[in-house]
């Protein structure tokens, strides 16, 4: 199953919402390819809706890291109906993964891209006026806007698959990441820069994640940390609750994250920023 929904209510009271029955559950999301799978993204309640970006991926191999992008869509949901999204394809020609962040700001609504190029992943800025991400897409080219996703600028190199960027304070937005490159990072960083779209200076490292590695908590090479974000709900100028995951290439039925659970639960911690 490569994705749900957890709904928390007023009370306290905790859901998980699966598609398929109780006795055959599946994914909630699912492509009209039956070989693919849906991931999903930055999810947003915007105009009234969950607003839902998602990557839709498939197979090249017979390991946990083998696969590849197919394009990226937009899962919409009624909110007093969880089990019957709208999916809508967001634009496709640059197998850029659009909704690995989505950020309000003024009049508009700010949608971060990831493309990954060999060995290293590089930052898209898109917008659409107003919070319905359905609207027609306008790219940042470094000067302006464009309508165009191939003229979409690379703002910046070294990212991870998934990140934050947020509106610190006047006149400062910071990037959140793990830090890009070959593999896995232990590094989480941040980046700031005077807009949404940056330019955004150089990593300063705010935090060293301890369960990756041999030399972790785990004492297991297959151990990994990843996608870092803000959350911007929750923080401050100063003071940053941010989240990472952890999980573990070892992925068969009795591997790692089944013989230790502990290990596939998201991290949460406090960075306060002077």
């Amino acid at each position: 199953m490569h994705n749900s929904l957890v709904v928390r209510d007023a009370e306290g009271h905790w859901s998980t919402i699966v598609g398929g029955t109780a006795d055959h559950p599946a994914a909630l999301i699912e492509p009209a390819d039956p070989a693919h799978w849906f991931w999903l993204g930055a999810v947003t309640y915007l105009g009234g809706a969950l607003q839902v970006p998602v990557t839709e991926w498939r197979s090249t191999g017979p390991g946990p890291l083998d696969f590849a992008l197919v394009g990226s869509a937009l899962a919409r949901f009624d909110i007093h109906d969880l089990r019957a999204p709208a999916i809508t394809l967001l634009p496709r020609s640059r197998d850029i993964q659009w909704g690995q962040w989505v950020q309000p700001d003024g009049g508009w609504t700010y949608i971060y891209g990831v493309e990954t190029d060999r060995d290293n992943k590089y930052l898209h800025v898109a917008r659409v006026a107003g919070d319905d991400l359905r609207h027609p897409f306008s790219y940042w080219t470094g000067r302006g806007w464009s309508s165009s996703e191939s003229e979409s600028l690379r703002v910046t190199d070294g990212v991870s698959a998934e990140l934050s960027i947020h509106r610190l304070r006047d006149g400062v937005y910071m990037l959140t990441t793990m830090q890009g490159g070959r593999g896995f990072s232990d590094r989480l960083v941040g980046r700031f820069g005077p807009s949404p779209m940056g330019p955004f200076g150089p990593a300063t490292m705010l935090y060293r994640t301890p369960e990756s590695g041999s030399s972790g908590l785990y004492h297991d090479a297959d151990v990994y940390t990843y996608n870092a974000h803000v959350h911007p709900e929750y923080s401050t100028s100063t003071r940053l609750v941010i989240s990472y995951d952890v999980n573990s290439v070892d992925t068969a039925p009795g591997g790692g994250v089944y013989r230790d659970v502990s290990i596939y639960r998201p991290r949460f911690i406090v960075v306060s920023l002077r």
